[in-house]
């Protein structure tokens, strides 16, 4: 009985060393979602993207349709199609961040949200985590997307903490939690990824929902071409020039 009872006390002191080992590290869970997404050889081939797709609001019975264009190394620009009050648009051209909002007018974005804008438009971000990130640490499992994943907290260059989620069967990032900085302040978004499909040998989401506040946003990728854009494509609007003059 003694006996017994020291060999489960001794699991039990090793228990926490066990379970610390079959954790993966999140270096090691970043790796696996860039292999599961493609690896590093399909996407050092890809300089440009070109996405349409649709996006909903089902609360507000509200949809229209969304166009994304990237190009490295951080070139971005997003049009949205509001029905009843036009479109907005927010772009990057390497350095400037800006959105032209008809509620909001035209505006520089700047600070956390431009540094923010920046890493997520880094079509080169995947292959130099790096350069954005300071570390990843796996600090426990969740549920998103319906299945289980990994999950991570993310430090970045400006301090800023967030989270990622990995699929544990797939290795694909299944869900981020984050607070975006935004004209309204910060605003935390759990944004869920699912149904990936390969386009050009590089997997990506197709449906993406948003969740802020209560609200959900849902964005549907319909197609996808990753053919050069021009860098014209990515020239700041008049509007944005302005607000940049001295």
């Amino acid at each position: 009985m003694k006996t017994r009872w020291m060999f489960l006390v001794a699991m039990l002191s090793i228990a926490p060393s066990l379970a610390a080992q079959a954790r993966p590290s999140g270096d090691e869970l970043y790796n696996k979602y860039v292999e599961a997404a493609g690896g590093k050889a399909a996407m050092q081939k890809i300089t440009s993207r070109h996405v349409w797709g649709h996006f909903e609001v089902p609360a507000q019975g509200m949809s229209g349709p969304i166009e994304i264009l990237s190009a490295s190394p951080m070139k971005m620009l997003t049009k949205i199609e509001i029905p009843g009050m036009g479109s907005t648009t927010t772009g990057l051209n390497g350095e400037t961040g800006w959105m032209l909002n008809p509620a909001m007018g035209p505006m520089l974005v700047e600070g956390t949200a431009l540094d923010q804008m920046k890493q997520q438009a880094d079509m080169e971000a995947l292959l130099n985590p790096s350069k954005y990130v300071t570390s990843r640490e796996t600090t426990g499992e969740a549920n998103h997307g319906g299945s289980p994943c990994w999950v991570v907290t993310v430090t970045t260059k400006w301090k800023e903490n967030y989270t990622e989620c990995y699929d544990k069967a797939t290795g694909l990032l299944s869900a981020t939690i984050r607070k975006q900085s935004t004209p309204m302040g910060d605003l935390e978004a759990t944004t869920v990824y699912t149904e990936y499909k390969a386009f050009d040998g590089l997997k990506m989401s197709t449906v993406i929902k948003a969740s802020t506040m209560g609200i959900e946003q849902v964005i549907r990728i319909d197609s996808v071409s990753t053919r050069p854009i021009p860098d014209s494509a990515f020239e700041l609007p008049s509007e944005i020039k302005a607000l940049k003059k001295p």
